[in-house]
């Protein structure tokens, strides 16, 4: 197989592509490497050296909007201050400014969904743009890296998640204590990565398959 060098404008085309053949419930994001909001999916890029990509280094949240409101974002932005000090990242925007940020991104993607008011607000933070080197962490020249991304307006939080519900209304007593859980060798978060909001869902990622698996098993 021959892999091509591309030309940055050849990228650019390869990379609205890629997005045309993924469909995306995106409807808006802002990018502080961007310094500005966009509303095409394929201008939704995160750049590579990016410490949250390569170290995992970066924190995130997530809210509800409903009606055109963002539910409980004071406890999120609450949440989100603690996980940036436990995750000691340094040149961060101040809650303010977060705060204008995210709601000015909810407002672009309300418009750009024909003003579709229910969705979600996701936003991550990390450490910055650097070396890949694990040893210039300490340094760190460039500032945090800021990210919202506004998406599955006009859906419902099921619809999004793909969520179909539990029902054991149909199930008797003894179903119920006959009913095994499944168990898994997947360890547990350690301590700081289930007080800190990080972006490593690893164990999280991997746990469902190996429920799976296990409760395969005799």
């Amino acid at each position: 197989m021959s892999v091509p060098t591309l030309s940055y404008e050849e990228a650019l085309e390869a990379m609205k592509k890629n997005r045309a053949d993924v469909p995306t419930s995106m409807n808006a994001f802002y990018s502080s490497a961007l310094g500005g909001i966009v509303t095409d999916p394929a201008a939704m890029q995160v750049p590579f050296d990016d410490k949250g990509i390569h170290q995992g280094h970066s924190i995130f949240d997530t809210c509800n909007i409903a009606n055109g409101k963002v539910y409980a974002l004071e406890f999120h932005l609450e949440r989100f201050g603690r996980s940036i000090a436990l995750a000691q990242i340094r040149a961060a925007p101040t809650i303010d400014e977060i705060r204008s940020i995210i709601l000015q991104t909810c407002a672009a993607a309300v418009k750009a969904a024909g003003d579709d008011r229910s969705g979600a607000v996701r936003f991550w933070m990390s450490m910055g743009q650097g070396n890949i080197s694990a040893a210039e962490q300490v340094e760190g020249s460039k500032p945090a890296l800021f990210y919202v991304q506004v998406g599955g307006l006009g859906q419902t939080q099921l619809e999004q998640r793909g969520h179909q519900g539990s029902d054991f209304s149909g199930m008797s007593q003894a179903d119920m204590k006959a009913a095994s859980v499944p168990t898994t060798l997947v360890p547990m978060k350690p301590g700081i990565l289930a007080k800190c909001k990080s972006t490593n869902y690893m164990l999280n990622s991997v746990r469902p398959p190996a429920l799976t698996v296990n409760a395969s098993r005799p």
